[in-house]
């Protein structure tokens, strides 16, 4: 900060060091102008700002999410592109292809040619992509905003706040950046923010002006009149994290330091609601905010098809380098045996080199140039149509799936174990309040089976007024302890809140007891209002101590003004109430059974229950806990010269001391509150069950509620046998590994009569998780990764959000080959859904971060069905099918070469036509398999979700796997190995044409080989199809058309045309000989394919030999798919053939007419020379 912006009051209020902070880091150099906006946060000091003095040192407020510019467009996006080894390797071929020794294109880099349509190809979708980022940028970066300047506010752009800078937002604008709230137009100080552009919740939340600071800035006039500077943490992505101080100048005390916590830091993205203005203090700019750092980029997440797809590419290349060193042996024997010359050399390695380059160059098509580009491409165009099925969207279609990790659309059909979670995500995540137990008593029937809360007793008394003094209390607790905003709308108050507990319970207060939570007034003074006698109660909040998934309750502090106590109620899980209770209580003592069993009971209902707690506070007692917890949250690190916050200390610090009063508990209460299943829910997880996935179910719940969910959703089935492992952390080791040990022999027995489902709590894994020992860790988990794999199903009780994380990670740990797949929709899941290989979220009530974060967002839980049954399988057949073929065709092509070798000495002769070679891929055989890829549908999606069966395919790895891969491999080799030597034995004929005068050429001999491999690579489209589609068929008749135009326009003048040989007697071999070795290429697919699928058949019924019945269904429905599609496949076969013979009768009689007229031509000159 500059000495001269703290005006004369830097040396009264500033240290010598903090007058000489900065607030970026101080290792500077001269190219620090050209770094990104966006520097590391972590290297960024601590931050201290003057109100109204900002600090140009630091990044400004513009936002960059564009990944190119002018500037930087084409060396950014050739060092991507060229950061893939495929595009290397092309690049080296195309720089190898102009040595002229070993050239096979005279000097020409034409394999640059199909490399710079690939880049070009993807450089206009990355184009395309960032010019819509660059879009919102800049409307972004030019919205208006009020900034105060000389004691007025003006209007500016939002680009140029910088922090330090007072602004002004009004209602209904967005927030252009993090700011500390430091005036409100509410006379409470509170202001009412909407978070939906963050976390997806449209439930309002209440941020609050602190209390000091409200007492000074009594106008927004004061806050240019007075001194006041900030100390807060660097920048970081925790959204509901905030750290620091607020110092300002008042007249009585002097310079005063206020705390700040979350609940006076507003984030960049909120939206103002029902407030008129407010007035803040800009904290973080541009990339430096908290949803800027929170932004969440494409994962580097690989398919498995595309790791297979990479092994096998090492060994594909490396067969290549095996082949071409001994085609170049081969070829310095022949040289040695034919050359007197040659072997008179003393040097062979140099021809042997020579030989060697030439034979890289034949086969340099080894490796498909085109395969990543159709890949990428036709996963969009899937993608696509996921996103535009109105199945997967929800019942009014406002909510649509998103696919936003498409690199992983055949995963989805290779999961085995999927991952849930419970609330939300099973359930509907829509409370219904059903009963609670008051002082051992309890109200409203759970099992009555009717909707809501059922008390005809209770109901009377509250009508009539008549309510006990421990019923009032409850109610007034229900109406408390919560965090719910209050609106007004239309004289009616409606409740609004993060939590849907916290409104359920208050809503139920309102419209049963009748106590109504008014609005609270400036002085913190909450009225409840029973509506029933009008009577008013005033509390004094004192503080609020927030719920954490790690605390699992929340607790409120009040003074009631009558009564002139404070009070502390606190509600939460049980385990965590129970362990706070004052053991020595004889209430407690006497409850503690009775509420056990009534949390029970609820539990085997499936409902959420929670403990109600109160303990009542001395003066003195409270106003020495209340200085502790105002030093834990102003915690500072004088000894460093930032003044760095201790994040760790003043964590563990303020949770110490909200241990201290938030003990010796008195119970009051219980609830129960029902949150039903998602529709269709059992039926969905019936059927991923029988697809050979197993189900897990992971939730914060207590075992009974889990149990019972498990149960209502068919994770657990009624005829299963229930096993469980649930031991304390202080559990003796050698007890532990006694019932490890039992549930594993339970098991093995068990596992043959009925199946099993096993329960396990979260302190069972903590304990297996947290051993001294690693080896004794690695047992335990080694035996109950053991067990898991016995049982049908698992439930995880009682487990934290780090805890769903860890079972993912131990999961992929011990069972690598197995695919995972994460389900859940709130934050507290976003670990977990990054975890697995792959994340499903579910745009749910808790708001959008699990969304966000996933690779899949779906609406309902029972899209899972479609979406793996369907969707998964079929990209995960059609994509598979894309990589075989890729591979096929191109050492369908490339090898042809290897065995004309045999007839030229292994002289690496090129035998295409170099420019009709390099369009092979990219123009004669890329339309049909994408259309393939797209279009293809062997099963409707109905039969598919009925027949689950088929989905065992993809866990099995069956459509794709080394076995498979090699297969195509070595059927394209043989096939090459039936072109290149019957090719040559057709046209090489030297007597045949020489009888006709004409010369033998070498390019209709290797264009004759390639117009058969361009045939059967499009034909051979039709072994990987499984429905009929003119799409197809069209796409690759025009491809076959294109190949002949392209070959009639790039041959050389040199030589005569294809067409022209082949009207000069060639016609009739040409065709026949296409006719034959397409003919008998086909056939060995054919029969290779045939038997393969008979293999297949086999492994089905021995593998799935529980479904014996329903196998040989499939089976017979197998053979008749496969009969219809071989049959279309000979019908389309005999019609060509016709066409073939109808133009060989045509041409006959042409080539009769001008073989006629050349004889005549060749006497007539005879007879003049005879003259």
């Amino acid at each position: 900060m500059n000495e001269q912006l703290l005006l004369q009051n830097k040396e009264k209020y500033f240290t010598k060091e903090e007058l000489n902070h900065k607030n970026y880091p101080e290792q500077q150099n001269i190219y620090y102008c050209l770094k990104s906006s966006i520097s590391d946060p972590q290297k960024h000091p601590n931050r201290i700002i003057q109100t109204n003095i900002p600090d140009l040192d630091v990044i400004d407020n513009q936002i960059h999410t564009a990944k190119y510019n002018l500037l930087n467009f084409l060396p950014l996006y050739l060092f991507e592109q060229f950061s893939k080894l495929s595009n290397v390797y092309f690049l080296i071929i195309g720089l190898t292809q102009t040595i002229h020794d070993i050239s096979n294109s005279d000097g020409k880099p034409v394999i640059l040619i199909p490399l710079t349509i690939i880049l070009t190809v993807t450089a206009i979708k990355d184009v395309y992509e960032d010019l819509n980022r660059h879009i919102y940028d800049e409307q972004e970066n030019n919205k208006e905003i009020e900034i105060g300047q000389n004691n007025i506010f003006i209007k500016g752009k939002w680009r140029d706040l910088r922090i330090g800078n007072i602004i002004k937002v009004k209602k209904n604008e967005p927030l252009p950046s993090d700011l500390i709230l430091l005036y409100s137009s509410d006379k409470k100080g509170k202001c009412y923010i909407e978070t939906k552009n963050l976390d997806g919740e449209t439930n309002l939340k209440i941020k609050t002006v602190p209390k000091q600071i409200k007492q000074i800035f009594k106008t927004p006039e004061n806050i240019f009149e007075n001194f006041s500077f900030a100390k807060y943490e660097r920048p970081n992505h925790f959204l509901h994290q905030f750290q620091g101080s607020f110092a300002l100048n008042c007249t009585e005390k002097g310079l005063i330091e206020v705390p700040l916590d979350p609940n006076a830091f507003i984030l960049r993205g909120c939206t103002l609601q029902q407030t008129d203005f407010i007035i803040g203090l800009v904290a973080y700019t541009g990339n430096h905010t908290k949803i800027m750092l929170n932004s969440v980029k494409a994962r580097p997440k690989m398919s498995s098809i595309q790791k297979q797809m990479n092994e096998e590419i090492i060994l594909v290349f490396l067969v290549q380098i095996i082949i071409c060193i001994l085609c170049s042996l081969l070829c310095l024997v022949w040289e040695l045996s034919h050359s007197l010359n040659f072997f008179q050399q003393k040097n062979y390695f140099k021809p042997f080199l020579v030989n060697y380059g030439m034979w890289m160059l034949l086969f340099s098509n080894f490796v498909p140039i085109s395969l990543l580009v159709t890949l990428d491409m036709v996963k969009f165009f899937q993608a696509q149509g996921v996103i535009k099925d109105k199945e997967m969207a929800s019942e009014d279609g406002l909510i649509k799936p998103q696919v936003q990790s498409s690199s992983l659309n055949e995963e989805l059909g290779q999961i085995g174990y999927i991952f849930t979670d419970k609330t939300g995500t099973l359930t509907c995540n829509q409370l219904i309040f059903k009963s609670f137990q008051l002082e051992g008593i309890i109200y409203g029937n759970q099992d009555d089976g009717l909707e809501g809360f059922n008390d005809l007793n209770l109901q009377k008394n509250v009508n009539q007024g008549n309510l006990e003094q421990n019923q009032e209390d409850f109610f007034i607790f229900l109406s408390i302890c919560n965090q719910i905003i209050v609106e007004k709308k239309n004289n009616q108050y409606i409740y609004n809140g993060c939590s849907p507990d916290d409104v359920c319970i208050a809503d139920f207060a309102l419209k049963l007891g009748g106590f109504q939570i008014q609005e609270s007034d400036e002085n913190g003074i909450l009225v409840i209002q029973n509506i029933k006698t009008e009577k008013k109660y005033f509390y004094r909040i004192l503080n609020i101590i927030e719920f954490s998934s790690q605390r699992k309750k929340m607790s409120i502090i009040f003074e009631d003004l009558e009564k002139k106590k404070i009070f502390l109620f606190s509600k939460g899980a049980d385990c965590v109430i129970f362990q706070n209770l004052d053991k020595k209580n004889k209430i407690n003592k006497n409850l503690k059974n009775l509420t056990q069993k009534y949390l029970n009971q609820c539990s085997q209902q499936g409902y959420r229950t929670l403990l109600l707690a109160k303990k009542t506070l001395q003066n003195y007692e409270y106003d020495n806990w209340q200085q502790k917890y105002t030093k834990a949250l102003t915690l500072l690190d004088k000894s460093n010269i930032y003044i760095q916050y201790i994040y760790q200390q003043r964590e563990e610090q303020i949770e110490k001391i909200t241990s201290e009063i938030e003990n010796n508990l008195i119970l009051f209460a219980s609830t129960a509150i029902e949150d039903k299943l998602q529709k269709n829910v059992p039926k969905t997880i019936r059927n991923l069950r029988l697809a050979g996935i197993q189900i897990w179910m992971l939730t914060g719940d207590k075992k009974e509620t889990a149990i019972n969910v498990g149960l209502l959703s068919a994770i657990i089935e009624k005829d299963y046998k229930i096993l469980e492992l649930d031991f304390q952390n202080d559990e003796d080791m050698q007890i532990v590994i006694n019932k490890l040990n039992y549930v594993y022999k339970q098991a093995q027995i068990v596992k043959y009569i009925q199946k099993i489902s096993l329960i396990i709590t979260g302190q069972s894994l903590e304990f297996m998780t947290h051993q001294k020992q690693q080896e004794q860790t690695e047992n335990l988990l080694n035996q109950f990764m053991v067990i898991t794999q016995l049982v049908e199903s698992v439930i995880l009780c009682r487990v934290s959000p780090k805890q769903k994380r860890q079972i993912i990670d131990l999961f992929r740990a011990k069972m690598p080959k197995s695919k995972t797949l994460a389900i859940g929709d709130g934050a507290n899941d976003v670990n977990m859904i990054i975890g697995a290989h792959v994340g499903v979220g579910i745009k749910g009530l808790e708001g959008q971060q699990a969304a966000r974060a996933s690779d899949f967002a779906i609406c309902e839980f029972q899209q899972l069905n479609k979406l793996l049954l369907f969707y998964g399988r079929e990209f995960y057949r059609k994509n598979s099918g894309i990589v075989l073929y890729n591979f096929y065709k191109n050492i369908l092509l490339v090898l042809p070469q290897l065995f004309y070798g045999f007839f030229n000495g292994f002289s690496g002769q090129f035998l295409y036509d170099i420019w009709v070679f390099q369009l092979y891929n990219i123009v004669f055989t890329s339309a049909p398999i994408g259309i393939f890829a797209v279009y293809d549908k062997q099963f409707k999606c109905k039969f598919l979700k009925e027949n689950p069966l088929f989905y065992w395919e993809g866990i099995n790895n069956m459509m794709f796997n080394s076995r498979v891969f090699w297969k195509w491999f070595f059927m394209g080799a043989f096939q090459a190995c039936i072109l290149g030597i019957l090719a040559v034995q057709i046209f090489e004929d030297q007597n045949y044409f020489s009888k006709l005068g004409f010369g033998n050429y070498l390019d209709l001999t290797g264009n004759f080989i390639l117009s058969n491999v361009v045939f059967i690579s499009n034909f051979s489209i039709f072994f990987f199809c499984k429905g009929a589609n003119i799409f197809i068929f069209g796409s690759s008749f025009i491809s076959v058309c294109l190949f002949y135009i392209c070959l009639q326009t790039f041959q050389y003048k040199s030589t005569f045309l294809l067409f022209d040989r082949m009207i000069l007697g060639q016609k009739e071999i040409f065709i026949l000989g296409q006719i034959f070795l397409f003919g008998v290429c086909l056939l060995v697919q054919y029969t290779v394919l045939v038997l393969d699928g008979i293999y297949i058949y086999l492994y089905y019924i021995l593998f799935i030999y529980k479904y014996i019945l329903i196998n040989i269904y499939i089976y017979i429905y197998y053979i008749i798919l496969y009969i219809f599609i071989y049959i279309n496949i000979f019908v389309f076969f005999f019609i060509i053939l016709f066409f073939y013979i109808f133009n060989l009768i045509i041409y006959f009689f042409q080539t009769y007419i001008i073989l006629k007229l050349l004889t005549m031509k060749r006497l007539e000159e005879q007879k003049q020379n005879n003259q």
